[in-house]
């Protein structure tokens, strides 16, 4: 039900945000932990992205995405929310990316029918680097890191998205 209401905001924040920024981008994901035995996760998600007039190659804007673990009797997700800032080079379709925010996770597992769950939000960042092409296809591979207490996950990220 999470999965089908956060898709259902995206696609009111796309329709409604489309005049105010330049690039309103869908992207589907696929996420890689560099964590040992470590499941990958499939993602969807929304980017809005504005480029900057006075500073010739920037652009800012934000993005969020549902990713769903791929695991038999865990339910896990992860829930990014940040910043990012692009500067497109040369004017071409090359572009280094630093995204800044939160990555909110939720875990539900059943061992000896019992029925474990655990939710957590930490700081995380992305670096990136991405390619636009005229047709509206973007690609980008990123390295994303999240900060927990004593500790830190990373993960590698490869992003289609497609812009209107």
């Amino acid at each position: 039900m999470l999965k089908k209401k956060l898709i259902l905001v995206l696609g009111i924040i796309a329709i409604s945000s489309s005049a105010l920024f330049s690039q309103v981008n869908f992207h589907g994901e696929f996420v890689l932990p560099t964590k040992e035995n470590a499941k990958p996760m499939l993602g969807v998600g929304l980017s809005l992205v504005q480029d900057i007039r006075s500073v010739d190659g920037l652009a800012l804007g934000g993005y969020a995405s549902y990713r769903q673990v791929l695991a038999k009797n865990t339910y896990s997700i992860q829930i990014p929310f940040m910043g990012l800032a692009r500067y497109y080079i040369n004017r071409s379709g090359f572009y280094p990316q630093l995204a800044l925010g939160g990555m909110h996770y939720f875990a539900s597992s059943k061992v000896f029918n019992t029925r474990f769950t655990s939710s957590l939000t930490r700081f995380a960042f992305n670096l990136g680097l991405g390619y636009k092409l005229d047709n509206g296809l973007d690609f980008t591979f990123s390295y994303e890191n999240i900060v927990f207490k004593n500790a830190s996950a990373h993960q590698l990220s490869l992003r289609l998205a497609f812009a209107f």
